[in-house]
C-alpha cells in the first residue's frame, strides 16, 4: 500500500523550511573578523586620528607614546592598514556566504552593521577633520556670528578647534537645520571637542540608521532584492568608517533624502518633500531630488503642463529651506 501523497502547502512548507536552514553559512567567523577589524582602526586611531590642539587627550601617556614615539606612530599605521583590509575581507565573505537573500541575510546584515559600526563610535575622528569645522561654525552661531559672511577665522583662537585651513576662511556651505545642529551641540558641551565629536557622531548615526531603513524599501520598490541591497551600502565599510568614524554630516543628508525619495515614490508626496527639504537643509546638494520628486508627484503619465505645475508646487514647498 503506497503512503499518501503530501498536500501542495505541505511541500511549500517544507520547501520554505529548507531553504531557511540553508539560507546562509554561520556568519559568526566574519562578524567577528570585521568587529576584530574596527577594533584595529579604534586602537589605531588613537595615534594616527585627528585631535584638536586644544584636546586634554594629548596629554595622555598613551596618547603621547602613540602620536610621538615611533613604534607607536608605526604601530598605529600597521593597525589601520590591517583593520581596513579585515573590515573589507569580512564584509565580502558576509556576502559569499549567503545562498539565498533573505531574512537571515538581513539578520546578519544587521548585525554586522552594529558589530562593526560600534568601536567606530568611540574612534578618534579618522580620514577627515571635518567635524572640527563643524565645532567652529557652531562656536560662531553661538558668538553671535553669521557663517554665511564669516570663516571661523572670525573667532579668537579658532586654531585650537581644529578644523583643516581651508574652512577657517570660507562661509559655511551647510544649510540651516545643521547650523543649528552645529550651535545646539557647541552650546550644550561648552566647545569640550571629545564630547562634541561624540554628539556629532550621534547625529551622524541618525543619518545612518535611516539608511538602514530605506535603502531596502527603495530596493524592493524597484524589484531589487533588499536584503542584498542593505548589505551592499550599510555594512560596507566604506560606508561605516565614512559616516562613523568620519564623522561626516552627508549620513544624515542622505538618510533624509532616501526617506524623503521613497514616501514621495509611494505617493505621499508631501511627506517626501519635507524630508527631502529637511536633506537640503543639511547640504544644499540635495536639492538636485527636488525635480525628480516633482515628477513622481505629478504621475508617470502626465503631460508637460502637469509637470511644470507639480514643478511649481515642489519648489514651493520646498523653498523655505
Amino acid at each position: 500500500m503506497t503512503a499518501p501523497l503530501p498536500a501542495a502547502g505541505e511541500l511549500a512548507a517544507a520547501a520554505t523550511a529548507g531553504a531557511g536552514t540553508a539560507g546562509m553559512d554561520d556568519p559568526r567567523f566574519p562578524l567577528l573578523a570585521g568587529f576584530i577589524g574596527s577594533m584595529f582602526l579604534l586602537v589605531g586611531s588613537l595615534g594616527v586620528g585627528w585631535l584638536a590642539p586644544v584636546s586634554e587627550l594629548r596629554r595622555m601617556p598613551l596618547f603621547i607614546w602613540m602620536r610621538a614615539e615611533a613604534a607607536g606612530v608605526a604601530l598605529s599605521i600597521v593597525l589601520l592598514a590591517v583593520g581596513a583590509m579585515l573590515l573589507v575581507r569580512a564584509w565580502l565573505r558576509l556576502g559569499q556566504i549567503v545562498h539565498v537573500w533573505g531574512a537571515e541575510a538581513r539578520s546578519a546584515t544587521l548585525k554586522a552593521v552594529v558589530a562593526w559600526g560600534l568601536p567606530m563610535m568611540f574612534c578618534v575622528p579618522l580620514f577627515s577633520r571635518d567635524v572640527y569645522a563643524y565645532i567652529g561654525q557652531g562656536r560662531l552661531m553661538v558668538e553671535g556670528f553669521n557663517p554665511y559672511e564669516n570663516g571661523i577665522s572670525a573667532l579668537s583662537n579658532y586654531f585650537q578647534l581644529g578644523a583643516d585651513k581651508m574652512w577657517t576662511e570660507a562661509p559655511v556651505p551647510y544649510g540651516q537645520l545643521f547650523l543649528w545642529i552645529e550651535q545646539l551641540v557647541v552650546w550644550s558641551t561648552n566647545v569640550q571637542p571629545e564630547a562634541s565629536v561624540m554628539l556629532f557622531r550621534l547625529v551622524a548615526v541618525a543619518g545612518v540608521i535611516l539608511c538602514v531603513i530605506y535603502v531596502p524599501k527603495l530596493a524592493e520598490l524597484h524589484g531589487i532584492n533588499p536584503h542584498r541591497a542593505l548589505w551592499l551600502t550599510a555594512a560596507n565599510p566604506l560606508f561605516l568608517t565614512n559616516f562613523i568614524a568620519s564623522v561626516h554630516n552627508d549620513a544624515l543628508m542622505i538618510g533624509l533624502a532616501l526617506a524623503g525619495l521613497y514616501y514621495s515614490a509611494t505617493r505621499r508626496a508631501i511627506r517626501g518633500i519635507v524630508l527631502v527639504t529637511l536633506s537640503i537643509a543639511v547640504k544644499p546638494i540635495t536639492i538636485v531630488f527636488l525635480p525628480f520628486i516633482g515628477l513622481l508627484w505629478a504621475g508617470r503619465e502626465a503631460g508637460w503642463a502637469r509637470k511644470f505645475v507639480f514643478w511649481a508646487l515642489t519648489g514651493g514647498l520646498a523653498w523655505p529651506c
